[in-house]
């Protein structure tokens, strides 16, 4: 696995990393957070290029008033989607994570927790 490391991509001085969680294809979904003031939570969609590295694709800022209705329709989410993947059909691709990559793509970054 690529070792998670954003040089470029650092949190700023007042935001804490909680957690970088692994995707399909190469992405990382990384969690950050603001506790001043009002506060906030970040949401980074990254990718990974063997040119660049990490980088990140699209940043979502949530305010805290919506951090806690946004969690329960998200639970809600969770809740109504399958828990096991349907039998994809033979054009469609594979929507899981593989364990383990093929040598001609970089591995997926690891489990982070702040």
């Amino acid at each position: 696995m690529v070792n998670v490391r954003f040089p470029f991509a650092a949190p700023s001085s007042t935001q804490e990393e909680l957690c970088t969680l692994p995707g399909p294809n190469n992405t990382a979904l990384r969690v950050l957070i603001d506790a001043r003031n009002s506060g906030y939570a970040r949401l980074q969609e990254m990718a990974h290029s063997p040119g660049i590295g990490w980088y990140v694709q699209r940043s979502v800022i949530i305010p805290r008033e919506a951090l806690s209705l946004l969690a329960t329709q998200l639970r809600k989410a969770d809740c109504l989607l399958p828990k096991v993947a349907p039998t994809p059909s033979s054009d469609e691709p594979i929507p899981f994570i593989r364990l383990a990559a093929p040598s001609d793509e970089p591995p997926l970054p690891e489990l982070r927790h702040a």
